[in-house]
C-alpha cells in the first residue's frame, strides 16, 4: 500500500463523513419545518406552551350547561321548581320557628329564677299573713314589699300560657301571653324603677348617704335596679320572641 493510497483513502473517508453530516442535517431540517401562524398578539412565543397550546379563553366556560335528565340533584339545584322552592322555604321557616321556641323557653326559665328571688323577698310578709313566726327570717330585716312587687310576682303565671302556646303553635294564646306580660310584668318593672330612682340617683351622685336605705350594708336601690334591669331584658325578649312566633304562625296569603 502506498502513501498516496493512504492519503487518498483518508481523504475519501473524510469526504464520506462530510456527506453523512450534510445528509443528517438535511434530514433534521426536513423533520422540523418552519411553522407560520397568525397570532392575535404580536411578539408571542411560537412553540410548545405558546398560545396555540394554551388558549386564552375556554370555549363554553360561561355558557349554561345542558340539563342532564334523570338527576335529582340537577333538578333541585340547577333548575328548582316552585314545589322545590316552597319546600326549602318551609324547611327554613320551621327551623327558625324551632329556634325561637327554644329561646323563648330559656327566657321563661330565667324568668322563673327571678320569680324565686322575688318569692324569697316576699316570704316574710307571707309568713306574717299566715301568723307563722321564724326567728331566722325575721332577723334578716327584709323591707316590707310594695304593691308592684306582688303584681310582678304574678307575671310567672302567664309564662305557662306561653309554654303551652309553643307546644301547640297557637297564635291566639301567644297574643294573650303578650297582654298579660305587659300588664303583670313590664308595667310593674317600670313602676319599680321610678319608685327607686331617687335613691339610686343619690347613690350614683354620692349625695345624702345617711338617708339612703340599706340592706346588709348595700343600698336597696342598687339591688333593686340590678333585679329590675335583668327582669326588663328578659320580658322585652319574651315579647319580641312571642311576636316573631305569632308572625310565623299566621296563615300565608295566596294571591
Amino acid at each position: 500500500m502506498s502513501v498516496n493510497n493512504l492519503a487518498n483513502g483518508s481523504i475519501g473517508s473524510i469526504k464520506e463523513k462530510d456527506t453523512l453530516v450534510d445528509e443528517s442535517s438535511l434530514t433534521n431540517d426536513e423533520a422540523v419545518p418552519f411553522v407560520e401562524s397568525d397570532l392575535p398578539l404580536v411578539g408571542d412565543y411560537v412553540g410548545i406552551g405558546g398560545p396555540d397550546a394554551v388558549p386564552l379563553e375556554t370555549q363554553g366556560a360561561f355558557e349554561k350547561p345542558e340539563k342532564v335528565a334523570g338527576s335529582v340533584l340537577d333538578d333541585l339545584f340547577m333548575a328548582p321548581s316552585e314545589t322545590h322552592l316552597l319546600s326549602m322555604r318551609r324547611t327554613i321557616s320551621n327551623f327558625e320557628i324551632s329556634q325561637n321556641k327554644s329561646r323563648l323557653k330559656w327566657n321563661i326559665f330565667f324568668h322563673s329564677l327571678l320569680s324565686i328571688l322575688m318569692a324569697l323577698k316576699l316570704l316574710p310578709e307571707i309568713l306574717d299573713k299566715l301568723d307563722i313566726f321564724i326567728l331566722e327570717i325575721e332577723e334578716l330585716l327584709i323591707p316590707k314589699p310594695q304593691l308592684w312587687e306582688w303584681i310582678w310576682m304574678s307575671s310567672i303565671l302567664p309564662t305557662a300560657v306561653a309554654w303551652s302556646a309553643c307546644k301547640k303553635s297557637k297564635a291566639f294564646n301567644m297574643k294573650f301571653f303578650q297582654l298579660l306580660n305587659v300588664a303583670t310584668g313590664l308595667l310593674p318593672v317600670m313602676i319599680g324603677m321610678s319608685y327607686h330612682f331617687s335613691d339610686f340617683y343619690d347613690v350614683v351622685s354620692s349625695s345624702g348617704d345617711e338617708m339612703i336605705s340599706k340592706w346588709m350594708g348595700v343600698p336597696t336601690s342598687v339591688l333593686w335596679y340590678i333585679f329590675l334591669f335583668i327582669a326588663l331584658q328578659i320580658q322585652l325578649t319574651e315579647l319580641y320572641l312571642a311576636n316573631t312566633l305569632i308572625n310565623a304562625w299566621k296563615p300565608k296569603k295566596t294571591n
